[in-house]
């Protein structure tokens, strides 16, 4: 090893070989401010030549000092990470899948810090993380001054996605999704579907090559138990699904329309979304005995910063099934007499001064 001095701005070098031509441009060489700092990097090497650690022959380091130096160079925040695993599935999912993918990680990044000094409150964070920073569509959007806050704080302390190779980073993240902001228990099936989406968010750093086995199944995890039996408490009797609709009946012109609303989500057991999705020429409606409904669609209401049309509504295709497969699903004589003739009779008309109602409630007009 050679040490020597620039001639022109007096800083010191080192360089490997001491009959190497003193070019900037040669490899292994490296510029300090003083003789010290060079022989004290002198030194180091020759520890390391001592206690024959493998070197590389291009850049002159250790292959320990190296490795290390690419792990800085290549890594990424917890942070960082999650922003690029939305961003990569965004494209084309549907808008309440991607509120899913956005809510898993928010629950736990706030807890993935390497400190939680000066942290904001802990509701504005989940609240800008799931709302903004794993959002893609309001990127490009001036998000408020406490949420830019907020942000800038999870950036700056989140932990590298490698330290989740740390059981106890680990446990923290299990811990995050098995309570609620306010510390009481979350639900199970809430925490299962978390666990879920982030396994595969662990999944997409290994693609990535930012961890090289996934450390979700290497800790011992309890989950939580989950109940498949409909417990009857819970289920609305005939007298009181009677009541029920009795009741929405009398809420103005748009009684009628709730009426229906309700009655296909008891009787026909089906989703919010699949009744707003419904138009009247897929109802078969005879005067007597039962009739039918050809389900094509589901429309539910997700947000318009989460959808591509800006829309509230996300219409897509129904779930578990392929994009334009129907199901047809067989309504009694009772829900035959609630869906209405007329979706937008004159009587029950939506004032003009709110348009956006006739597009929430049951049956939507066809298109012209």
């Amino acid at each position: 090893m050679k040490i020597g001095r620039w001639p022109r701005h007096g800083s010191w070098f080192l360089r490997l070989g001491a009959e190497a031509p003193a070019a900037a441009h040669i490899p292994c060489g490296q510029s300090y401010l003083t003789k010290t700092q060079a022989d004290g990097r002198k030194a180091e090497l020759l520890i390391a030549a001592a206690s024959r650690q493998p070197f590389d022959i291009e850049t002159g380091l250790p292959l320990a000092e190296l490795r290390k130096r690419q792990e800085e160079q290549n890594s990424v925040t917890w942070y960082q990470h999650g922003r690029n695993y939305v961003e990569a599935r965004w494209d084309g999912a549907p808008a309440k899948t991607r509120t899913t993918w956005a809510d898993a990680p928010a629950s736990v990044t706030f807890e993935l810090v390497k400190s939680k000094t000066g942290m904001p409150d802990k509701l504005l964070v989940r609240r800008a993380l799931y709302s903004w920073a794993l959002n893609v569509n309001r990127w490009t959007d001036e998000p408020p001054a406490d949420v830019a806050r907020a942000l800038s704080w999870v950036a700056r302390n989140s932990v590298d996605v490698s330290e989740l190779a740390d059981p106890k980073i680990v446990r923290r993240l299990l811990a995050a999704i098995s309570v609620k902001l306010d510390g009481t228990k979350a639900a199970a099936p809430t925490v299962l579907r978390k666990r879920r989406i982030l396994n595969h968010v662990l999944g997409r750093a290994i693609e990535d090559g930012l961890l090289t086995a996934n450390p979700l199944p290497s800790v011992q995890w309890q989950p939580p138990r989950t109940e498949e039996e409909v417990d009857p408490e819970y289920v609305m009797s005939p007298e009181q699904a009677a009541a029920m609709l009795d009741a929405v009946g009398r809420q103005g012109r748009r009684g009628p329309r709730l009426v229906a609303f309700f009655g296909c989500m008891y009787y026909a057991g089906m989703r919010p979304g699949e009744v707003v999705h419904l138009r009247k020429d897929r109802c078969v409606l005879p005067a007597e005995g039962w009739g039918k409904l050809n389900l094509n669609g589901n429309s539910p209401r997700v947000g318009s910063s989460w959808t591509d049309s800006g829309a509230s509504h996300d219409p897509r295709g129904l779930k578990h099934r392929a994009e334009a497969a129907p199901r047809p699903v067989p309504i009694p004589p009772e829900l035959v007499k609630l869906v209405p003739d007329d979706p937008h009779p004159a009587s029950n008309a939506v004032p003009a001064a709110t348009p956006r109602m006739a597009k929430r409630l049951f049956l939507m007009p066809l298109p012209p």
